[in-house]
C-alpha cells in the first residue's frame, strides 16, 4: 500500500518527523534525507536565521505488510516535541 499525505511548513518550531499509524498501532516514524546538513533526518531542517527551511518534501511511504480495509493516520512531531492530532484516517483499497 502506498500511504501520500500533504503537510504545511511549520514556521515557528519546523517539522520534526512524521509517525504513522496503521489501525491506531504505530509502524514507523518518517524523517528527512539524511545528508551532511541533515545529519539527523529531520523533515524540515533550520537555515541560517532563526527559523526552519520552507521547504518540504513530497510526503510518500510503501508499507509491504499493508492489507486492503487498513486504516492510515499520520501525526507531525515538531522540534519542541508536540504532537499533533491524527490526520482524518485514510482507508486502503
Amino acid at each position: 500500500m502506498t500511504v501520500e499525505w500533504t503537510a504545511v511548513a511549520d514556521l515557528q518550531s519546523g517539522i520534526k518527523r512524521f509517525k504513522r499509524l496503521r489501525d491506531g498501532v504505530e509502524i514507523s516514524v518518517i524523517g528527512g534525507e539524511k545528508i551532511k546538513g541533515n545529519k539527523m533526518g529531520l523533515v524540515q531542517i533550520w537555515k541560517y536565521g532563526d527559523e526552519p527551511e520552507p521547504r518540504l518534501p513530497a510526503f510518500k511511504y510503501l508499507d509491504k505488510d499493508g492489507e486492503a480495509g487498513a486504516k492510515y493516520e499520520v501525526i507531525l512531531e515538531n522540534h519542541t516535541e508536540l504532537l499533533s492530532e491524527k490526520s482524518p484516517a485514510g482507508v486502503a483499497k
